[in-house]
């Protein structure tokens, strides 16, 4: 979560607070409270990692079967470019409109990004710009989704998960260059 400095609250000791909640219907799960984070606290201008423990209601929910699936082409997005030198973990060659390659699932990932959030104004100091990229490693079949985030402190994927084993992601890549050319 990205908490800005433009926040402002009629008690300036009390920010507010995130709550998560899950809704699954074929899982008979409907508005199934997670948990909750204070705001008050979190660092302003920069990311907060925000982790739940699963409740007992859910925790035993039968693993989710996901069929056997071809990875259809993609629409990629245009108008940037990230790379980097440096070894796995943290190499990345990303150019809009053509398949790039992001070290992930232990080695190199083929990376579609398919949609671009522009947050450079109006969302948040300091701004940031969102490459949403999805990642396929043939070799070991494994998916995954990972927003690339471009800013002044570099170039970084969070908020992602992979599959089928639903393990969230946050790598940070340093020495990497970005262009935007929008």
């Amino acid at each position: 979560m990205f908490r800005g400095s433009d926040l402002t609250s009629p008690n300036p000791s009390w920010l507010g607070a995130v709550q998560m909640y899950l809704t699954c219907p074929s899982a008979n799960f409907f508005n199934q409270y997670i948990g909750e984070d204070e705001l008050t606290g979190l660092p302003l201008n920069n990311y907060s990692t925000l982790s739940y423990p699963i409740p007992a209601p859910i925790a035993p929910m039968a693993p989710v079967s996901l069929a056997a699936n071809t990875l259809s082409p993609v629409a990629l997005t245009c108008g940037f470019s990230v790379q980097s030198a440096a070894p796995p973990p943290a190499s990345v060659d990303l150019k809009g409109s053509q398949n790039g390659t992001m070290s992930f699932f232990e080695g190199d990932s083929v990376a579609l990004p398919f949609h671009t959030v522009d947050c450079r104004t109006g969302c948040g100091t300091p701004g940031w710009y969102e490459l949403h990229t999805i990642l396929w490693n043939q070799a070991l079949q494994e998916v995954g989704f990972e927003i690339v985030y471009l800013d002044d402190q570099g170039v970084r994927w969070a908020n992602g998960i992979t599959l089928p084993d639903s393990t969230a992601t946050v790598t940070q890549l340093p020495g990497a260059t970005f262009a935007i050319d929008r």
